[in-house]
């Protein structure tokens, strides 16, 4: 008689525990691709981004912001950036800074066009290292930490 009740629970409860993993994954999953009221959407790492394709998308206060370069950032040479961000605020600096050698803080020396968007420019040293990682922290009126945006230079 166990033997017999041992076949119709693996019948059973074979089907039934796979169909319960399979809900589990989807649900996990599901939460894990949905947006935190807490977190950016765009990137998750909430007020950094990276560059790519010299285009960097960020949030600021659940709000889409955009930094641009106008060409391929070249040590020695202007460099122009672009940046988008939520008509209401306004930069109070600009900086940039080596990430994986110290260079000094490098000033960028932005212009309102019209609100909500801001026009930089700043010159890089060069440095001995083939591949430099920037970092530009912008800082806002009334935020007491500076957005992030990571690029590289070669």
């Amino acid at each position: 008689m166990n033997i017999k009740i041992t076949k119709i629970l693996q019948k059973v409860l074979g089907p039934i525990i796979i169909i319960i993993l399979a809900g589990a994954v989807y649900f996990a999953q599901k939460q894990l691709d949905s947006p935190n009221e807490n977190e950016a959407p765009l990137n998750g790492l909430g007020n950094q981004c990276e560059f790519v394709n010299l285009r960097c998308h960020f949030t600021l206060d659940g709000q889409r912001a955009s930094a641009t370069f106008a060409e391929k950032p070249v040590t020695e040479e202007s460099v122009t950036v672009l940046l988008h961000l939520p008509a209401e605020m306004e930069i109070q600096s600009v900086w940039i800074e080596g990430d994986n050698m110290y260079m000094g803080k490098i000033p960028v020396l932005p212009d309102q066009i019209r609100p909500g968007e801001w026009e930089g420019w700043f010159m890089l040293g060069s440095c001995s290292e083939p591949v430099m990682r920037w970092k530009m922290l912008v800082n806002i009126k009334g935020r007491t930490a500076p957005t992030l945006l990571y690029f590289t230079t070669s």
